[in-house]
């Protein structure tokens, strides 16, 4: 991966979601500079592009074709109580 992929990537996550790439390392990274940083010919850590990857990734949606990054199962506990749980769309008790 060189610096201009990192940035190409970045440039294109941003455009398709309408924010600033800046925006796209202060949430990947807590690094709103490094956008900045890296236009200007500076560098960054394999570590530091990987985790800005690995957010892009995370936050796409799959496509209709099954390609993107998959989405978390609800890792709340099921209500104990018997009832529906909050938000379950079935309305059913738990068994």
């Amino acid at each position: 991966m060189t610096q201009e992929d990192i940035i190409s990537e970045i440039e294109a996550f941003a455009a398709a979601r309408g924010i600033a790439p800046s925006t796209v390392t202060s949430k990947a990274v807590s690094n709103s500079r490094l956008y900045e940083r890296l236009k200007r010919g500076g560098g960054c850590t394999l570590r530091t592009a990987e985790k800005i990857r690995a957010f892009m990734i995370a936050s796409s949606p799959v496509s209709e074709t099954g390609e993107g990054a998959p989405t978390a199962p609800d890792s709340r506990p099921a209500a104990a109580s018997g009832h529906a749980a909050a938000g379950d769309p079935t309305g059913e008790r738990a068994a």
